[in-house]
């Protein structure tokens, strides 16, 4: 009111660039979805699984096997669909950092993991 905005307007506005960016984003998390579709027919989440499997999922290393996978994998989704969204293509450096901060959660997952259930 102080700035006389119409507020129902701003609103609509904002929806309308929500909309168009996720119009955007959609073709990035198509593939990011089909990439994580090959990883899970790969196996590459097999070692949590197994280890679940022969474990169990209260023990020990079942909950670190969980920590690991939920404290390391939104690396390259955020690459991915972000990065692509917004159209960077050298994501070099913030490759490397996330990797960088990945290995630091499996890292801080094996920490906590001991601290908590060990």
């Amino acid at each position: 009111m102080y700035k006389g905005i119409n507020a129902y307007d701003a609103f609509i506005e904002g929806a309308k660039e929500g909309f168009q960016t996720a119009i955007l984003i959609v073709p990035y998390l198509v593939a990011m979805l089909m990439a994580n579709g090959v990883f899970r027919a790969s196996g590459a989440r097999a070692m949590m699984i197994d280890t679940m499997k022969a474990h169990g999922a209260d023990s020990f290393a079942g909950r670190l096997a969980a920590i690991v996978q939920g404290s390391t994998e939104t690396t390259f989704y955020v690459l991915a669909i972000y990065f692509g969204a917004v159209g960077i293509k050298r994501i070099r450096h913030a490759a490397v950092c996330g990797i960088i901060a990945d290995f630091s959660g499996i890292i801080a997952a094996i920490v906590v993991g001991y601290w908590f259930f060990g």
